[in-house]
């Protein structure tokens, strides 16, 4: 986390290979130093990460993503749209809106009827946003 927030660039690699730590916490502060840095993550690695068991490590992930615009991550992330974590399922559904593709698109509009609120609201707070456009 120091050398994320001191933005040491020759530090990445390192901090990189902590993504695939045995513990959660490591990894997760992996993620947020990287994001931090502002540093290039494959999209490769934030999948593995979308996977993860921690429902943090996957809910962070997902917002990597979308703040990336990961477009290749688009069906991952609609898949988790079902998963167990309600965070997860609302910072997918975040993350899609960022994505702007047919997929993504077709994604929310159908999570209009979702059976999460949060997911619904994320979806109609969307499409209104498109329709204004």
């Amino acid at each position: 986390q120091m050398l994320g927030e001191m933005k040491d660039r020759g530090s990445i690699a390192a901090i990189t290979a902590l993504v695939s730590d045995p513990s959660p916490d490591v990894r997760q502060s992996a993620l947020h130093a990287l994001e931090n840095m502002e540093a290039p993550v494959s999209e490769a690695t934030i999948g593995r990460l979308l996977l993860d068991r921690s429902a943090d490590l996957r809910q962070s992930a997902a917002s990597f993503a979308g703040d990336r615009r990961m477009t290749a991550l688009v069906p991952s992330l609609i898949a988790m749209l079902e998963d167990p974590s309600g965070d997860v399922r609302e910072s997918a559904a975040h993350a899609l809106t960022e994505m702007k593709t047919e997929a993504s698109h077709k994604a929310l509009r159908m999570a209009i009827t979702h059976r999460d609120a949060r997911v619904r609201r994320v979806a109609v707070e969307y499409l209104g946003e498109e329709t204004d456009r």
